[in-house]
């Protein structure tokens, strides 16, 4: 059995871990703790090491000439690395070559895409280039939050595992080029990426909350002046306003507020403060900007 050595992160890393582990050789496992998320997953890797007896390494201790391996698999890893080889498997969470590069998932879920993914793929010196050995796609419907989404694509990150251990075994694993014809890119989100946009349709913005719901930080708004947090909201019927003013607080459904939207109404079900205190709305002439 061939032995593997990890380098994982976050949600993704940690849900890949915890199944695929089972079925072959560990050799190490690298990991270190993301920023910009709620979950702790970096912790839940450490503890799995621990229990199982797993050689681990924290980033910074990396040296990739001295992991002694014979696949090398990568996943929810946000760095550069220092060395490539030809034990390096990426497994990125897209069909590529469409999304490739930052937060393929959540920006696919904002736009509403009914089919997601994974891809394994050798490194390259552009983007998410590299050519390929393995993918697999995943029907989605909406609404779908993004902890749920990763938790399907955690199944399609194994199955392409199983079936690259299962090929390199029998020394018939092979990849193909990447059309770059069909090529698109996904940019990296900062905490300005967060603020929700009234003025898009409702549906889209419904989306966007589930996209950025735990384990990330929350779809955030202005309220009296404050920044909150929305985490979950529901599309309604719409009305036929003379003006659309977006942001503006139509009605109060059992201290829900009706916000009017580019196109359409979204109803806040649930909303926070910055410290996590949950928010009864009372107000009916506020707006959210």
């Amino acid at each position: 059995m061939k032995k593997i050595a990890f380098l994982i992160a976050g949600y993704k890393g940690y849900n890949f871990l915890k199944i695929i582990h089972k079925e072959c050789k560990v050799a190490c496992v690298v990991s270190y703790a993301t920023e910009g998320t709620l979950d702790n997953s970096y912790d839940f890797i450490r503890k799995l090491c621990r229990k199982e007896k797993y050689n681990f390494f924290e980033k910074r201790d990396l040296d990739m000439g001295c992991l002694k391996a014979d696949l090398i698999f990568i996943v929810g890893w946000q760095y550069l690395l220092d060395k490539i080889d030809d034990r390096i498997i990426v497994f990125h969470d897209s069909l590529l070559p469409k999304f490739r590069g930052f937060a393929p998932t959540v920006n696919a879920l904002i736009l509403g895409n009914n089919r997601i993914g994974v891809t394994a793929l050798k490194p390259h010196t552009q983007r998410d280039a590299g050519p390929i050995c393995a993918q697999t796609a995943l029907t989605v419907k909406y609404p779908l939050r993004i902890k749920d989404a990763y938790d399907q694509l955690a199944f399609c990150y194994v199955q392409i595992a199983r079936d690259i251990l299962r090929k390199s075994q029998l020394g018939k694993l092979k990849y193909y080029k990447q059309n770059n014809n069909f090529a698109s890119y996904s940019l990296w989100r900062d905490k300005f990426d967060y603020l929700i946009d009234w003025s898009w349709p409702a549906k889209k913005i419904a989306r966007f909350v589930d996209a950025l719901s735990w384990p990330y930080l929350g779809a955030k708004t202005m309220y009296e002046q404050e920044e909150i947090v929305v985490d979950k909201v529901i599309a309604v019927n719409d009305i036929n306003f003379v003006e659309r003013h977006p942001g503006k607080i139509w009605n109060l459904k059992d201290n829900m507020p009706e916000v009017i939207c580019g196109e359409g109404i979204v109803r806040i079900l649930s909303a926070m403060s910055a410290d996590g205190k949950k928010l009864i709305f009372t107000k009916l002439r506020k707006r959210f900007g």
